[in-house]
């Protein structure tokens, strides 16, 4: 039940703003993919009308999972009207690159679970979403009582609700939403490729060149030099913070989800500018 309930709470939510309408304009796989990254906004906008409704937390959360439940009509209608044509090859590459993907994201968190708990800024988080567990409408900055969070703050109510759904910590929540986020993005990095002319085989290859980033060279160079060895080196092989890109996706952050926004927004974008091949 707890696994079922981080499906729908992951999924259908942006199910209700992707599958409402009836005009099928882009394949399935893309609009599941636009449907987890709008998923954390959709959350947050139901959470307030129903904590302003006099619902305490503990409450809102067993109602957003039945209310998001109801969005599956609308998989299921368009499912039967557009029936998917499933390229078996070109998933079974997608599988592959993404299970490398994946598998060096999180083999480090489950390895070393204390890399997990207190890693970057993982406690700040971790207390920002308790603060809505707690009832808070708006999160206090956790080294300053009384003052109101400056920093994004959409996600950890995401976050928190999945925890509390789950019965799991936020870190545990957070790599979950991590890897599901990793995924989605990737679809619509191969849907942004396929937009702009590459062939299939192009736009596999470009989601590992995002992964790596645009500093491979330097990337090479800190695997080889320790990292605190001599501050020259920082100019010459540059951040570390900057590559490989995929290591965005091991950190308790707000980053993952503004990208997965922000891509989605340059996917519908580019299909305003004309007839898209990933299109129905």
């Amino acid at each position: 039940m707890q696994f079922l309930s981080i499906i729908i709470l992951i999924l259908l939510p942006g199910g209700w703003v992707t599958f409402w309408s009836q005009r099928c304009y882009l394949v399935l796989p893309v609009r599941l993919a636009l449907a987890v990254t709008l998923s954390p906004i959709v959350l947050a906008i139901e959470f307030y009308i129903l904590r302003l409704s006099g619902l305490s937390f503990r409450h809102v959360v067993p109602m957003l999972v039945i209310l998001n439940s109801g969005s599956i009509l609308l998989i299921i209608r368009n499912f039967r009207l557009f029936p998917p044509k499933v390229n078996w090859k070109l998933v079974s590459f997608g599988g592959i690159i993404y299970a490398f993907l994946a598998g060096s994201v999180a083999i480090p968190w489950i390895y070393e679970p204390n890399f997990r708990r207190f890693s970057w800024h993982s406690l700040f988080h971790t207390d920002v979403c308790y603060s809505f567990a707690r009832g808070a409408m708006i999160p206090e900055e956790p080294e300053l009582a009384g003052v109101s969070l400056a920093y994004p703050w959409i996600g950890h109510i995401y976050w928190s609700i999945l925890a509390f759904s789950a019965d799991l910590s936020p870190t545990v929540i957070s790599l979950i939403t991590n890897l599901v986020l990793m995924g989605s993005i990737g679809i619509l990095y191969f849907a942004l490729a396929r937009e702009l002319g590459a062939s299939d085989l192009v736009a596999l290859i470009s989601l590992v060149v995002v992964a790596l980033g645009t500093n491979v060279p330097g990337l090479i160079g800190w695997s080889i030099i320790q990292p605190n060895d001599n501050g020259v080196w920082w100019a010459i092989l540059g951040d570390l913070r900057t590559a490989p890109f995929i290591q965005k996706f091991s950190a308790f952050e707000a980053m993952t989800l503004g990208l997965s926004l922000y891509t989605g927004l340059v996917l519908c974008q580019l299909f305003r500018c004309g007839t898209s091949v990933v299109l129905n």
